[in-house]
């Protein structure tokens, strides 16, 4: 099991667009450190080495409804 911690890290909203991105800087228990990028469209996930870290984060996506 992939225990991740989630932390703020760059928000932003585009008013005239009506758009936003987000980035949070996340920590999991192995200590490895990967970004995990919001968008109204996408979800991106990037700099991890496990694909164990990966995969908690789509499970994690697809029980979000805001988010699907």
């Amino acid at each position: 099991m992939v225990e991740i911690l989630f932390m703020l890290r760059v928000s932003e909203r585009f008013c005239c667009t009506d758009s936003f991105a987000c980035r949070l800087r996340c920590h999991a228990a192995n200590g490895e450190v990967f970004s995990v990028a919001f968008t109204r469209t996408s979800v991106r996930v990037s700099a991890y080495e496990d694909d164990a870290l990966l995969a908690a984060v789509e499970t994690w996506a697809d029980g979000m409804p805001a988010l699907n």
